[in-house]
């Protein structure tokens, strides 16, 4: 057995070494480098690091994180250079890693029976919102949100939904589709266009570190 305080004293003194070891080699990050890598992840993604202060996390645990991650790398990788020649390449000769495919914005009700359906295309037929309909009737946990499902490429969809999606209009609500033994109507909120991610500032420094992590 694996006890937490235990895990915890390993982590900590884990972290440390590779924080002294940084330092011993002269490529540990300053404590404003720290602070501007934390700035930039938070800008990035303000969601996830709302999620982790709601968890009990602090402002220092998040800089202690980023100077352990920030020193772990500078030592995998010191001596490691990578032109923006380099960067560029790789970003030209792996293209498809940076699209991002047409996708459809998806509400779903599933149910499980005849007469369930029935519930639902009456309620349709009246006008209700597709969203009370399947918080209200849908046996699918997305009817905790309304029966939001998410986006989806149509790579990402079975044959038999991908089929009657891309059938169906923008905000328009689908026929049934039959899914292992149940049957679900989908509503495509929104159609969103095929995206090419370009290689701004942040992308080719994403880029540079994942080339100089591997060659580390």
């Amino acid at each position: 057995q694996i006890y937490p305080g235990y895990l915890t004293l390993r982590f900590m003194i884990e972290e440390e070494l590779v924080v002294q070891l940084a330092q011993s080699q002269g490529v540990a990050p300053t404590d404003e480098e720290v602070a501007a890598e934390l700035k930039s992840r938070m800008d990035a993604k303000p969601e996830s690091y709302q999620a982790l202060v709601q968890l009990g996390m602090t402002e220092a645990d998040f800089l202690r994180s980023v100077q352990v991650d920030m020193c772990e790398f500078r030592v995998l990788t010191k001596g490691i250079t990578v032109t923006d020649f380099e960067v560029e390449k790789y970003y030209a000769e792996n293209s498809r890693r940076f699209r991002i495919p047409k996708r459809y914005q998806l509400r779903m009700v599933r149910v499980k029976t005849d007469d369930a359906k029935k519930q639902v295309d009456e309620a349709l037929n009246r006008g209700e919102k597709f969203e009370e309909v399947a918080g209200r009737l849908s046996n699918d946990v997305s009817r905790l949100d309304g029966g939001r499902i998410g986006a989806f490429s149509e790579e990402d969809m079975v044959p038999a939904t991908r089929t009657i999606v891309v059938a169906t209009s923008k905000g328009k609500v689908t026929s049934w589709v039959e899914q292992n033994a149940q049957f679900a109507r989908f509503l495509v909120e929104d159609i969103l266009a095929e995206k090419i991610i370009p290689l701004d500032a942040g992308l080719k420094k994403a880029i540079r570190e994942q080339l100089m992590s591997e060659r580390g």
